[in-house]
């Protein structure tokens, strides 16, 4: 199971750190894992606006603070994508939020920058 949501949060989900404190979200047209995920590591799933009727009903669970750090820890070991993203997170929640430093400043930079790469522009790179 802990693959399966790697999985999903390397593929459909979003890191991010914002106003000192962690989020992370998954978004996806399949409710049923996504109310799982919710039951198990708290947060919401919300439906989100779709004004297109040609397009399937789009969810999202979202969870921040100490439940989404609980949830990327779990997941960490088997994430590919957003391996760094996570560290980077897990990192920022273990210094606290009264911490102001250059090395805080660094990674939320560094993480701002993840979130950027465009992989297209990347050279060819296998995944091990």
């Amino acid at each position: 199971m802990k693959r399966y949501l790697a999985g999903y949060l390397d593929g459909e989900g979003c890191i991010r750190w914002q106003g000192n404190r962690a989020y992370v979200s998954i978004t996806n047209t399949y409710p049923h894992v996504l109310m799982l995920i919710a039951n198990r590591f708290k947060g919401s799933v919300r439906t989100l606006k779709n004004n297109n009727r040609n397009h399937r009903t789009v969810y999202r669970w979202e969870a921040s603070g100490r439940h989404a750090v609980r949830f990327l820890r779990m997941v960490r070991p088997y994430l590919i994508e957003k391996k760094r993203q996570a560290n980077i997170v897990i990192e920022l929640d273990s210094i606290g939020v009264e911490y102001d430093s250059s090395y805080v400043k660094h990674l939320i930079a560094e993480l701002a920058m993840l979130k950027r790469i465009d992989y297209a522009k990347q050279e060819d790179r296998s995944v091990d």
